[in-house]
């Protein structure tokens, strides 16, 4: 038999085999298939969270590498983060138009495809643009893989399945930074890009044999999408987010970050507005119809801006005051990600016993305790009194994510697990944003304050990281009296599919 008589015979066994392999695992039992599953999403959420950081460490040799200031490469960090919240309101749209599986295979499929051109970028705009590519993938994957567990897993497995999967999503931005260092030391910048691709493609693999198909619409319906309200949805988050980067380089006061606020605001007041006449809204505002998850909503912005928050002023203070190096820092890092993933998967499980508000107020008393500490450090704080705070964070964080989010989407029915995802994850992202910004903010205008009344430089940068822990802790007693009114005990809604 010739070559090419043969070529047809190779492609009918690949797909044999395919079909044989999704027979097997079609035929395990539920618990067995549930399990796979979680595994399986697991590996697109953590790349995806992991690109929201990588980068940071690695800014100083793309400016070397492409000749450009930080103010033109910052924008490698920012519009990942602003692509990325973007895309999430669009995605409970695509769900019902293509489906569960389909739309989770093509959002891993193109975030990789985006890492591979960021890899190969040839200068700093082609770099930024693919950015956007792999944002649009990114974005989607996490709210598609947080609604699959949710119809996945039975109410009394959903907080322990949530609990690994957590880990996962969240280590992926806690590890950017020191796995970015690493790389970027020993292979280069683009090596932090063109390592997700054995990992993108081994996820497609496995999503491809391991996710059921689901039916997606027989066609595309246009009319059922509020193009009007995902446009002024999209200007306010443009405008917010951009805004909050920009505070970060510019201080609270600068005109620019008072225009992009000017705008979210219109933006914010229109979109509200044009959802309540709208039949078809980009939001679905009917989840806070449940008392418990427009708390948990309230609670998740708090409990990104503990995650991205503190985690923006250590590395800054570790540096700039103490010397640290970046791999050093790095280490330092490291242990709180630790005690955060061992504690995902426990207190998923506890939750599932006990209920979520026990561990969700454990967990912001815990953070207050963190930024109460933080208020004290100085130069001469000894690794001890930074490590000891860290692991204290971690443990806190690692009490409320699970059980938080476990909350949140029990509190609505399963068939609006994708809805509530999706405002869970948006709300996420703002609270991540807006953390770094105010902290950012109260930062650079306590440091101005000092040193006008004649501090020296090392007092007032001391005195001002200090102000914005104190500050971290006061927004983190607010959440900790919010959560006070959390229904007990938290029972979930629904049980989901294997």
């Amino acid at each position: 038999m010739s070559a090419v008589e043969s070529v047809p015979e190779r492609a009918i066994s690949s797909t044999t085999l395919y079909a044989r392999t999704r027979k097997k695992f079609d035929e395990k039992p539920p618990e067995d298939r549930r399990k796979w599953v979680l595994w399986t999403l697991m590996v697109g959420s953590l790349i995806a969270g992991l690109d929201a950081t990588i980068v940071n460490v690695s800014v100083p040799a793309m400016m070397n590498d492409f000749h450009a200031p930080v103010s033109q490469v910052q924008w490698v960090v920012s519009v990942y983060m602003i692509a990325f919240a973007v895309l999430m309101p669009l995605t409970g749209w695509l769900r019902e138009q293509l489906g569960s599986r389909k739309l989770y295979l093509l959002a891993l499929g193109v975030f990789t495809v985006g890492s591979l051109a960021c890899g190969l970028a040839w200068n700093l705009g082609s770099l930024v643009a693919f950015r956007v590519v792999q944002a649009l993938g990114g974005g989607a994957m996490t709210p598609i893989a947080m609604a699959i567990l949710t119809e996945t897993f039975p109410a009394n497995e959903k907080g322990r399945a949530l609990g690994v999967w957590g880990a996962g999503v969240l280590l992926g931005p806690i590890l950017g930074p020191p796995l970015g260092g690493f790389l970027t030391e020993w292979a280069g910048w683009r090596s932090i890009f063109l390592v997700n691709l054995p990992i993108g493609v081994l996820g497609v693999a496995a999503a491809a044999v391991i996710l059921r198909r689901d039916k997606p619409a027989e066609k595309i319906r246009w009319s059922t999408f509020d193009f009007k309200g995902f446009g002024l949805l999209s200007g306010f988050l443009i405008s917010l987010l951009y805004g909050a980067s920009v505070v970060e380089q510019d201080g609270f006061q600068s005109p620019t970050v008072a225009l992009y606020a000017a705008a979210a605001i219109v933006f914010l007041i229109t979109f509200l507005v044009s959802e309540l006449r709208s039949r078809h809204q980009v939001l679905d505002f009917s989840l806070f119809r449940s008392r418990t998850f427009g708390l948990a909503i309230v609670i998740g912005l708090v409990r990104s801006f503990a995650l991205y928050g503190g985690q923006f002023l250590l590395p800054l203070f570790l540096a700039r005051v103490q010397g640290y190096t970046e791999d050093r820092i790095g280490l330092m890092i490291l242990p709180g990600a630790v005690v955060i993933g061992a504690l995902l998967p426990f207190s998923g499980r506890a939750s599932d016993r006990y209920g979520s508000r026990p561990f969700i107020l454990a967990g912001l008393l815990v953070l207050v305790g963190y930024f109460v500490s933080m208020t004290r450090i100085d130069v001469d704080t000894s690794t001890s009194g930074i490590l000891i705070p860290v692991l204290v964070r971690g443990f806190g964080l690692g009490l409320l994510v699970t059980p938080l989010t476990s909350m949140a989407l029990g509190a609505i029915p399963v068939h609006k697990s994708a809805n509530g995802s999706i405002l869970l994850n948006l709300t996420q992202q703002l609270g991540g944003s807006l953390g770094i910004a105010s902290l950012g903010s109260v930062l650079e205008y306590q440091t101005r304050a000092y040193s006008r009344t004649g501090a020296g430089e090392l007092v007032a940068a001391v005195s001002s990281y200090q102000d914005a822990y104190r500050f971290g802790a006061v927004i983190c007693a607010i959440a900790f009296l919010v959560a006070l009114g959390i229904p007990k005990p938290i029972q979930g809604k629904g049980h989901g599919t294997a």
